[in-house]
């Protein structure tokens, strides 16, 4: 059709498969770069830097005890058709938006007493604040099925930064949303999974201990999300509105947000 010999599609042909095994090549191996990676990452959380002593993570670290006194934190409900236009004003995710949120809300309550750290750390240079979220993977039909296996999860701890430094919030939004993508496009989680569950019954229960204790000392919370029933559903005959859970951790401060049809409620558990 345009005039050139048989011979040129049959050299472009060979030229696209050459093209072709390179690129396979290529995604061999940034798939091994990118497990090692992964691998290297779970296994050194525990001892990675502290996160910094900001006025809201403040702790002992190692030395850390429970202190038995904890104080719950119920926030207004928030409507969620107001944090679904707020999503899809800034192209990102629901869990993007409440993350901006818990992390602009950490900075304003540094910036209001004057935190060091805050002060110190001005400009570009990096507060590490960081978070672990609870990341849930699919399961097995059968399992679902099976009354035995159908109220277990499975999910793992994956750690993220929350960007607290950030004054601007576009400039916060922008940095959680590139974290969020990393944590989904890199296999973190699902080796992390997989060292938890097939490494983890291996080692001493104390080396074991440890390495959770040093891995949530090291972090400044755990923020996960709680999807409620997709339809309204009533208790004793009265609606149900929202739900908290209360988790007492040791380690640090928890905050929890719970979906409902057309609200949700942010619970944090902090230290008192």
């Amino acid at each position: 059709m345009d005039n050139k010999p048989l011979a040129s599609s049959r050299s472009f042909n060979s030229s696209a498969a050459k093209k072709s095994s390179t690129s396979r090549k290529r995604s061999l191996l940034s798939t091994a770069f990118s497990l090692v990676e992964a691998t290297v990452h779970c296994l050194s959380l525990s001892a990675t830097k502290y996160d910094d002593d900001t006025m809201f993570s403040k702790m002992n670290h190692s030395r850390m005890k429970h202190c038995g006194k904890r104080r719950a934190v119920i926030f207004p409900t928030v409507p969620l058709q107001f944090i679904k236009d707020l999503k899809q004003a800034a192209g990102v995710t629901v869990n993007d938006v409440l993350m901006t949120a818990v992390s602009h809300a950490i900075h304003a309550y540094c910036k209001l007493h004057k935190d060091s750290v805050l002060e110190t750390k001005k400009g570009d240079i990096h507060i590490q604040c960081r978070a672990l979220l609870p990341v849930g993977f699919p399961r097995d039909q059968n399992e679902l099925n099976d009354k035995c296996t159908a109220m277990k999860n499975l999910w793992c701890m994956v750690s993220c930064d929350m960007g607290v430094g950030k004054s601007n919030v576009r400039d916060r939004i922008e940095f959680i949303r590139s974290k969020t993508r990393e944590m989904k496009e890199k296999p973190r989680a699902f080796m992390q999974l997989w060292i938890q569950n097939n490494l983890g019954p291996l080692i001493p229960l104390p080396v074991g201990q440890k390495t959770v204790f040093d891995t949530f000392s090291r972090h400044s919370l755990v923020l996960t999300n709680v999807p409620g029933p997709a339809e309204p559903c009533r208790f004793a005959g009265a609606r149900v509105k929202s739900v908290q859970l209360f988790f007492d951790n040791c380690e640090c401060p928890r905050l929890c947000v719970s979906f409902f049809p057309n609200a949700l409620t942010p619970f944090c558990a902090l230290h008192a």
